[in-house]
Protein backbone atom coordinates (compact mmCIF):
# COMPACT_ATOMS: atom_id res chain seq x y z
CA UNK A 1 0.00 0.00 0.00
CA UNK A 2 1.16 3.48 -0.84
CA UNK A 3 0.55 6.36 1.55
CA UNK A 4 0.31 9.76 -0.07
CA UNK A 5 0.95 12.69 2.27
CA UNK A 6 0.36 15.52 -0.18
CA UNK A 7 -1.17 16.41 -3.54
CA UNK A 8 2.37 16.50 -4.92
CA UNK A 9 2.82 12.85 -3.92
CA UNK A 10 -0.33 11.91 -5.82
CA UNK A 11 0.71 13.86 -8.93
CA UNK A 12 4.19 12.32 -8.84
CA UNK A 13 2.58 8.88 -8.67
CA UNK A 14 0.38 9.63 -11.70
CA UNK A 15 3.39 10.80 -13.71
CA UNK A 16 5.32 7.67 -12.75
CA UNK A 17 2.50 5.46 -14.03
CA UNK A 18 2.36 7.36 -17.31
CA UNK A 19 6.09 6.79 -17.77
CA UNK A 20 5.72 3.07 -17.02
CA UNK A 21 2.87 2.82 -19.53
CA UNK A 22 5.04 4.36 -22.26
CA UNK A 23 8.00 2.10 -21.58
CA UNK A 24 6.47 -1.27 -20.71
CA UNK A 25 6.11 -4.13 -23.18
CA UNK A 26 2.85 -5.86 -22.29
CA UNK A 27 3.28 -8.66 -24.80
CA UNK A 28 0.04 -10.60 -25.25
CA UNK A 29 -2.30 -8.33 -23.32
CA UNK A 30 -5.20 -10.74 -23.85
CA UNK A 31 -3.60 -13.24 -21.46
CA UNK A 32 -3.38 -10.69 -18.65
CA UNK A 33 -6.01 -10.02 -16.00
CA UNK A 34 -8.26 -7.15 -17.02
CA UNK A 35 -7.87 -4.25 -14.53
CA UNK A 36 -11.61 -3.62 -14.21
CA UNK A 37 -12.33 -7.29 -13.48
CA UNK A 38 -9.62 -7.34 -10.81
CA UNK A 39 -10.93 -4.12 -9.27
CA UNK A 40 -14.59 -5.20 -9.24
CA UNK A 41 -13.65 -8.65 -7.94
CA UNK A 42 -11.96 -7.18 -4.86
CA UNK A 43 -14.85 -4.77 -4.26
CA UNK A 44 -17.33 -7.67 -4.45
CA UNK A 45 -15.37 -9.69 -1.88
CA UNK A 46 -15.40 -6.75 0.52
CA UNK A 47 -19.10 -6.11 -0.16
CA UNK A 48 -19.98 -9.74 0.58
CA UNK A 49 -18.30 -9.46 3.97
CA UNK A 50 -20.44 -6.48 4.96
CA UNK A 51 -23.83 -7.90 3.95
CA UNK A 52 -24.45 -9.11 7.49
CA UNK A 53 -23.83 -5.55 8.74
CA UNK A 54 -26.74 -4.23 6.68
CA UNK A 55 -24.72 -2.72 3.84
CA UNK A 56 -26.09 -2.70 0.29
CA UNK A 57 -23.63 -2.95 -2.60
CA UNK A 58 -24.44 -0.54 -5.43
CA UNK A 59 -22.59 -2.11 -8.35
CA UNK A 60 -23.25 0.78 -10.73
CA UNK A 61 -21.59 3.23 -8.32
CA UNK A 62 -19.20 0.63 -6.85
CA UNK A 63 -20.25 1.72 -3.37
CA UNK A 64 -21.39 0.27 -0.07
CA UNK A 65 -24.35 2.02 1.55
CA UNK A 66 -25.73 1.70 5.08
CA UNK A 67 -28.37 3.70 6.96
CA UNK A 68 -28.81 4.08 10.69
CA UNK A 69 -31.94 2.78 12.42
CA UNK A 70 -33.78 6.07 11.98
CA UNK A 71 -32.99 6.10 8.23
CA UNK A 72 -31.80 9.69 8.70
CA UNK A 73 -28.03 9.18 8.57
CA UNK A 74 -26.42 7.39 5.64
CA UNK A 75 -22.89 6.04 5.27
CA UNK A 76 -21.51 5.57 1.76
CA UNK A 77 -18.17 3.82 1.22
CA UNK A 78 -16.87 4.50 -2.29
CA UNK A 79 -14.31 2.37 -4.09
CA UNK A 80 -12.32 4.11 -6.80
CA UNK A 81 -9.88 2.91 -9.43
CA UNK A 82 -8.04 4.87 -12.12
CA UNK A 83 -7.95 5.38 -15.88
CA UNK A 84 -4.19 4.76 -15.99
CA UNK A 85 -4.28 1.16 -14.75
CA UNK A 86 -1.89 -1.16 -16.56
CA UNK A 87 -2.96 -4.77 -17.13
CA UNK A 88 -0.74 -7.17 -15.22
CA UNK A 89 1.26 -4.30 -13.71
CA UNK A 90 -0.93 -1.82 -11.88
CA UNK A 91 -4.56 -1.68 -10.71
CA UNK A 92 -5.06 1.11 -8.18
CA UNK A 93 -7.73 1.08 -5.49
CA UNK A 94 -8.56 3.87 -3.05
CA UNK A 95 -11.48 3.95 -0.62
CA UNK A 96 -13.27 7.05 0.60
CA UNK A 97 -16.48 7.55 2.52
CA UNK A 98 -19.19 10.11 3.18
CA UNK A 99 -21.73 10.47 5.97
CA UNK A 100 -24.90 12.34 5.07
CA UNK A 101 -27.93 13.56 7.01
CA UNK A 102 -31.31 13.41 5.31
CA UNK A 103 -32.66 16.07 7.66
CA UNK A 104 -29.77 18.43 6.85
CA UNK A 105 -30.28 17.81 3.13
CA UNK A 106 -33.92 18.94 3.45
CA UNK A 107 -32.85 21.96 5.52
CA UNK A 108 -30.24 22.98 2.92
CA UNK A 109 -32.79 22.77 0.10
CA UNK A 110 -35.00 25.21 2.01
CA UNK A 111 -32.50 27.47 3.77
CA UNK A 112 -29.10 26.93 2.09
CA UNK A 113 -27.10 29.85 0.75
CA UNK A 114 -27.51 30.76 -2.96
CA UNK A 115 -25.53 28.43 -5.17
CA UNK A 116 -25.07 25.79 -2.50
CA UNK A 117 -25.64 22.25 -3.70
CA UNK A 118 -27.74 20.51 -1.07
CA UNK A 119 -26.36 17.06 -0.24
CA UNK A 120 -26.66 16.74 3.51
CA UNK A 121 -23.04 15.55 3.65
CA UNK A 122 -21.73 16.14 7.16
CA UNK A 123 -18.41 14.33 6.77
CA UNK A 124 -16.18 12.95 4.02
CA UNK A 125 -12.75 11.38 4.10
CA UNK A 126 -10.34 8.70 2.95
CA UNK A 127 -9.54 5.58 4.97
CA UNK A 128 -6.11 7.13 5.59
CA UNK A 129 -7.66 9.50 8.16
CA UNK A 130 -7.59 6.62 10.64
CA UNK A 131 -3.83 6.17 10.26
CA UNK A 132 -1.04 7.71 12.31
CA UNK A 133 1.03 8.24 9.15
CA UNK A 134 -0.35 11.73 8.26
CA UNK A 135 -1.38 10.38 4.88
CA UNK A 136 -4.19 11.99 2.88
CA UNK A 137 -4.83 8.90 0.75
CA UNK A 138 -4.16 5.16 0.80
CA UNK A 139 -3.70 3.39 -2.52
CA UNK A 140 -3.44 -0.36 -3.03
CA UNK A 141 -2.05 -2.04 -6.17
CA UNK A 142 -4.39 -4.93 -6.89
CA UNK A 143 -2.34 -6.19 -9.84
CA UNK A 144 0.05 -7.67 -7.27
CA UNK A 145 -1.82 -10.76 -6.02
CA UNK A 146 -0.16 -10.63 -2.60
CA UNK A 147 -1.09 -6.99 -2.14
CA UNK A 148 -4.58 -7.81 -3.39
CA UNK A 149 -5.09 -10.20 -0.49
CA UNK A 150 -3.60 -7.71 1.95
CA UNK A 151 -5.87 -4.97 0.56
CA UNK A 152 -8.99 -7.01 1.27
CA UNK A 153 -7.89 -7.65 4.86
CA UNK A 154 -6.80 -4.04 5.52
CA UNK A 155 -9.87 -2.43 3.96
CA UNK A 156 -12.28 -4.72 5.80
CA UNK A 157 -10.47 -4.00 9.06
CA UNK A 158 -10.57 -0.22 8.55
CA UNK A 159 -14.25 -0.15 7.61
CA UNK A 160 -15.29 -2.53 10.39
CA UNK A 161 -13.21 -1.12 13.24
CA UNK A 162 -12.82 2.54 12.30
CA UNK A 163 -15.41 3.76 9.80
CA UNK A 164 -18.45 2.02 11.33
CA UNK A 165 -17.84 3.24 14.92
CA UNK A 166 -17.22 6.73 13.51
CA UNK A 167 -20.54 6.51 11.66
CA UNK A 168 -22.34 5.41 14.84
CA UNK A 169 -21.00 8.51 16.61
CA UNK A 170 -23.26 10.71 14.46
CA UNK A 171 -26.40 9.01 15.79
CA UNK A 172 -26.08 11.17 18.91
CA UNK A 173 -27.15 14.61 17.70
CA UNK A 174 -26.83 16.16 21.17
CA UNK A 175 -23.24 14.95 21.58
CA UNK A 176 -22.21 16.12 18.10
CA UNK A 177 -23.88 19.49 18.68
CA UNK A 178 -22.18 19.92 22.05
CA UNK A 179 -18.76 19.36 20.50
CA UNK A 180 -19.47 21.89 17.74
CA UNK A 181 -20.81 24.49 20.19
CA UNK A 182 -17.56 24.12 22.12
CA UNK A 183 -15.74 25.43 19.04
CA UNK A 184 -14.55 22.13 17.58
CA UNK A 185 -16.03 22.16 14.08
CA UNK A 186 -15.82 18.42 13.44
CA UNK A 187 -17.98 18.30 10.32
CA UNK A 188 -16.80 18.67 6.74
CA UNK A 189 -16.38 22.44 6.62
CA UNK A 190 -17.29 25.47 8.78
CA UNK A 191 -20.52 26.15 6.88
CA UNK A 192 -21.75 22.58 7.42
CA UNK A 193 -21.15 22.89 11.16
CA UNK A 194 -23.16 26.12 11.31
CA UNK A 195 -26.02 24.68 9.27
CA UNK A 196 -26.06 21.53 11.38
CA UNK A 197 -26.54 23.65 14.51
CA UNK A 198 -29.20 25.84 12.89
CA UNK A 199 -31.08 22.63 12.10
CA UNK A 200 -30.72 21.04 15.53
CA UNK A 201 -30.13 23.84 18.07
CA UNK A 202 -30.98 27.51 18.66
CA UNK A 203 -29.57 30.57 16.90
CA UNK A 204 -27.95 31.67 20.18
CA UNK A 205 -26.15 28.34 20.50
CA UNK A 206 -25.05 28.62 16.88
CA UNK A 207 -23.62 32.10 17.50
CA UNK A 208 -21.80 30.76 20.58
CA UNK A 209 -20.30 28.00 18.45
CA UNK A 210 -19.06 30.50 15.86
CA UNK A 211 -17.43 32.66 18.51
CA UNK A 212 -15.79 29.67 20.20
CA UNK A 213 -14.54 28.42 16.82
CA UNK A 214 -13.06 31.81 15.90
CA UNK A 215 -11.46 32.19 19.32
CA UNK A 216 -9.92 28.72 19.21
CA UNK A 217 -8.42 29.44 15.79
CA UNK A 218 -6.98 32.72 17.04
CA UNK A 219 -5.32 30.82 19.91
CA UNK A 220 -3.79 28.39 17.43
CA UNK A 221 -2.36 31.25 15.36
CA UNK A 222 -0.68 32.69 18.43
Amino acid sequence: MERFKSIDDILHHQLKLKKIRREIDLGDIHSLEKPREVYLGVCSIIADYFKDYGFRFLKSAVSLVKEDESKEIKLTVRFQSYYNNIAGVYVGLSVGFTIASGALNKWQKKHGIPGQISSGVIFFGDLSMFSQSNAIQFLWNLADKNERQIAVIEIIDLIENKVMPFFDFFDDVENVSEIIIGGNFILGNPLTNIQYLLLNKTEDETCTAIMNYLNSNEEIKK
